[in-house]
């Protein structure tokens, strides 16, 4: 008998007891409630009174005495509640407007009760109250119980003196089954509230773990000031989310830049902006190997590696690595959008064309047999060389329109005369414009290279 009553009492609490935690949600949420419901119960006093007035004779005192009593609770209710949701107290203080309410409709139902011709009017009253509150408000189980005793006194007394069978049956058997709705229901609450908890919990968990990546993958990514003796140098890279699937790099020997990099990771989240790290790191270790002299070489090299190091990571790479030499810039295209080249000579910007038909593939799938090429480009000065990831042209407003190859290539064009600081903010503020507020799709990066 004993573990009976164990079981039952853990059943209980797991099922119906609540926690200070939710019971205080619970409270918060009845209070948003309130304050749609409290103004909606004040205009239906005005309302009806207002109907029963323009009715006059009529109509009886008492209904007109039951409106204005509604009028009076509704406005204490909002007076209540004003007063205590000034205070973070305990549920119990927080819920009193809510219990004050309850408490003073029934004791209206059972008024009416003494004044009703047909008692089955104010017992349908009284059913309407409680299927609301058992609808609309997170009440427990207990204030239920108090109702019963609250109404059911009266109500009983009056079978007793005058005979009203059908009132004191209707009443026991209505509170009989909302007692028990009343229980079900403060069950089903406690499930929810506990797995919006849960989730919420879950969420915030996230939120930090995202924000923890973010801020290291900041401060693994921070690129110190350049001062270069050849090139000007501008960048930009905004995440979709706290971490970022795109990657950057810039390989300098003291004044002179070797070399830079954009890659972009599949997927986004947590997963990916780890993977850059990973990636960065192969990146640059492979560049300056010296067993590997040309660009395409290195660029299997850190195929190879990426393969094996990732393991059974499904994402994949695209991306641009290259070389600055005498002439421009060598470069290998691995799946990635092309580059923009802009002439200073003839103010003209274009996407580059590729000499031959081979498609170059991307970085980090086992399965796929690659082939990367390098190409060469003559970067003369106040020349630019314009990396980016397909977050720029991918980018959608609102409206779903896309901003697209052309307009990103018409604001290079039309700024590329001036600085590279210039030009990146420039670009910044277009992007912004064009989205208007609306939430980036994808990470967003792009590179201004401009020779001196």
């Amino acid at each position: 008998m004993g573990k009976l009553f164990k079981k039952l009492g853990t059943i209980i609490k797991e099922k119906y007891i609540m926690p200070y935690s939710l019971k205080l949600e619970m409270a918060n949420i009845n209070s948003k409630r309130l304050h749609v419901l409290l103004p909606i119960l004040f205009l239906y006093g005005i309302i009806f009174l207002c109907f029963t007035i323009f009715l006059g004779e009529s109509i009886s005192n008492f209904h007109k005495f039951y409106y204005i009593i509604t009028i009076f609770i509704g406005i204490t209710g909002i007076l209540l509640l004003s007063i205590f949701n000034m205070t973070d107290g305990r549920p119990l203080i927080k819920n009193i407007p809510m219990y004050y309410i309850i408490f003073t409709l029934a004791a209206l139902c059972v008024v009416a009760v003494y004044h009703e011709n047909a008692s089955t009017n104010s017992l349908l009253s009284l059913f309407c109250l409680i299927v609301f509150i058992l609808a609309v408000l997170y009440v427990e189980p207990i204030v239920f119980f108090f109702l019963a005793f609250a109404i059911g006194t009266p109500i009983i007394t009056k079978f007793f003196m005058n005979g009203d069978s059908l009132s004191a049956f209707s009443f026991i058997i209505l509170f009989t089954i909302f007692d028990c709705l009343s229980l079900f229901r403060w069950g089903s609450i406690k499930s929810e509230l506990t797995n919006q908890k849960r989730l919420t919990d879950q969420n915030e968990k996230l939120e930090r773990e995202i924000e923890l990546a973010s801020t290291l993958q900041q401060n693994f990514y921070r690129q110190k000031q350049f001062f270069l003796n050849d090139w000007d140098l501008g960048y930009y890279c905004k995440p979709m989310v706290g971490v970022s699937g795109d990657l950057f790099d810039f390989y300098v020997t003291k004044t002179v830049l070797d070399g830079l990099g954009i890659f972009d990771i599949s997927g986004h989240g947590i997963s990916s902006g780890l993977l850059t790290m990973l990636v960065k790191t192969i990146l640059h270790n492979e560049f300056y190997n010296q067993e590997y002299r040309n660009l395409d070489d290195i660029v299997y090299r850190i195929n190879d590696r990426i393969i094996e190091e990732k393991g059974n990571v499904q994402n994949y790479i695209t991306g641009i690595l290259a070389k600055t030499t005498e002439t421009g810039i060598d470069f290998v295209l691995a799946g990635h959008p092309t580059p923009i080249i802009y002439k200073s000579e003839t103010n003209k910007a274009s996407y580059y064309e590729y000499a031959t038909e081979e498609f170059p593939n991307i970085i980090g799938m086992k399965e796929i047999q690659p082939y990367y090429k390098v190409e060469s480009v003559t970067i003369n000065k106040n020349d630019i060389f314009v990396l980016y990831t397909d977050g720029i042209i991918e980018l959608r407003n609102a409206n779903g329109e896309m901003f697209g190859k052309d307009r990103f290539l018409s604001v290079i064009e039309k700024n590329g005369w001036k600085s590279v600081n210039e030009q990146v903010e420039l670009l910044k503020c277009e992007l912004a414009a064009f989205l208007n507020g609306h939430p980036q799709n994808d990470d967003i990066t792009f590179i201004i290279l401009k020779h001196k």
